[in-house]
């Protein structure tokens, strides 16, 4: 069991999430891209999506923080959609109107 935090976009505590349970959907930057900075999808297995933003500098934190519904959409448009995620229909309604 692993506890992974969550905060709020200013960096205020929101709890936390087991990220051994949670499925990770990367995105299209790579990881051989040493000059950019990564935003990863996370679902959890209460079904709560969060962004995961991380890079490659040294003394950078990686940070967890709950996504809303505009911004998975968004992220899905950006990325692609990943292969065995549940999209709920709310946020496929806005992929499919490209809303976000």
């Amino acid at each position: 069991m692993s506890r992974t935090t969550i905060t709020t976009q200013d960096g205020q505590f929101n709890g936390w999430f087991e990220s051994d349970t949670a499925t990770r959907y990367r995105d299209n930057v790579g990881d051989n891209d040493l000059q950019a900075g990564h935003c990863d999808l996370y679902q959890t297995a209460g079904r709560a999506f969060l962004l995961n933003f991380w890079d490659h500098y040294e003394g950078s934190r990686e940070t967890f923080v709950q996504a809303t519904n505009k911004e998975v959409a968004e992220w899905i448009i950006e990325n692609g959609e990943p292969n065995g995620l549940e999209i709920p229909a709310d946020i496929q309604t806005r992929i499919d109107d490209q809303e976000v």
